[in-house]
């Protein structure tokens, strides 16, 4: 749970850091098209939780703009880009939840089909239908 709940804190970064200023509703349309939102929507309270603690956790600020129609953004993101560690933290773990595996990934992958005359074991190149496949 621990690693899930940071994955979402760096993907609110990411997101933020690609699309610059977004409001709650296009925040939310792209939480639920993420790996990490699984269709579900982004509670208003959590996304305040998760601003708050990145606030905490990486000193990243996101910020409101009521004047531009309450759009969110990173404040001085320049700050985030300027320290190598926690830039290259978060750029890890942002490609990590971009390739995280999906429940269609994971069958896609669980049907596979070998060429002829292989068998699907990676230690063995041993044909199919001999011993020791």
């Amino acid at each position: 749970m621990a690693a899930n709940l940071f994955g979402r804190y760096v993907w609110l970064v990411d997101i933020l850091l690609r699309y610059g200023r977004l409001t709650f509703q296009e925040i939310n349309e792209l939480w639920k098209k993420s790996n990490l939102g699984y269709g579900d929507e982004l509670p208003l309270r959590t996304f305040h939780n998760h601003q708050k603690a990145i606030k905490d956790i990486f000193d990243v600020y996101i910020e409101c703009d009521k004047k531009d129609g309450y759009r969110y953004y990173i404040d001085e993101p320049e700050r985030l880009r300027g320290n190598n560690l926690r830039s290259w933290l978060i750029s890890s773990y942002a490609t990590l939840n971009q390739i995280r595996p999906t429940a269609d990934w994971k069958t896609a992958f669980s049907s596979r089909t070998y060429p002829p005359g292989r068998c699907g074991s990676r230690s063995s190149p041993t044909p199919c239908g001999t011993t020791g496949c």
